[in-house]
């Protein structure tokens, strides 16, 4: 009777530590596909917001206190990184940030979603320059030139940058422009060129060169048609980002002729 009762309850522990086994296996499988992506953009620590250019390949390593994962930036800038999702909210990940041109940086991201800017210093900064020397502004610069019989003529080009001022992690709430997902608060900035009379523009493209460009959109409509005038906007939903315009100028010709252009600084 003793032993009957010394069988079942063998038995039943273990039956119950099978049971353990099992959960734990499967919470475990649980905890390991629960996964959190950390997104950002590596750019050049400038205060000239025009000059926060982009840096590929700088080399990223995340740690939650448990796990390391290492990623590289592309050549916008952009990085993303997966990491398990945290038992407890509030619990630090550690960014470090390595490029051989740069000084190294150490950051720490606590709050899902939120779009990490990493500002890095080159290594050799070139000496500022005294910005103390009386400016000069050149104006109604024109050139004279003379053509043959030609269909078209390119008599020059026109380059123009523009800033989007935004501040990153900031919510949308009731903000107008707002991220794509619409979680953060966006900003957009717009610029035309004119060619000047008789003038059209050619070929003309715009593109995000300084700030988190991947976190960054253009509006490029008004430069699919050539024109006298073309325009395009550019909207951030992270930090402030420069976008820059570029078109031809051209002037159509029928016949031969001498004229004065009027140059585009």
């Amino acid at each position: 009777m003793f032993s009957m009762a010394m069988s079942v309850a063998k038995k039943s522990f273990l039956i119950i530590l099978i049971s353990i086994a099992i959960a734990s296996f499967f919470w475990v499988r649980h905890l390991r596909r629960r996964l959190t992506a950390i997104q950002g953009a590596v750019i050049t620590r400038n205060s000239d917001p025009r000059k926060q250019l982009p840096i590929a390949d700088v080399e990223i390593t995340a740690s939650d206190g448990i796990s390391v994962v290492k990623s590289k930036s592309d050549a916008s800038g952009l990085f993303t990184i997966k990491l398990r999702k945290p038992l407890l909210r509030g619990q630090i990940i550690a960014l470090q940030f390595r490029h051989p041109n740069y000084d190294p940086l150490e950051l720490s991201a606590n709050t899902p979603g939120q779009i990490a800017v990493a500002s890095l210093a080159p290594v050799v900064r070139a000496k500022p320059i005294p910005d103390n020397l009386p400016k000069q502004t050149i104006g109604n610069v024109r050139v004279r030139y003379s053509i043959k019989t030609a269909s078209v003529v390119t008599i020059g080009s026109a380059v123009r940058a523009f800033e989007a001022i935004n501040e990153g992690n900031a919510p949308c709430a009731a903000h107008l422009q707002c991220s794509p997902d619409g979680k953060w608060r966006a900003a957009t900035a717009s610029t035309s060129l004119d060619a000047g009379e008789g003038n059209e523009f050619r070929n003309a493209r715009a593109s995000c060169i300084a700030g988190p460009c991947p976190f960054t959109r253009i509006d490029s409509t008004g430069l699919d048609h050539d024109g006298r005038t073309i325009s395009v906007s550019g909207t951030s939903w992270s930090d402030t980002a420069t976008f820059l315009v570029e078109a031809e100028v051209v002037h159509p010709m029928t016949t031969d002729v001498v004229r004065n252009s009027l140059v585009m600084l």
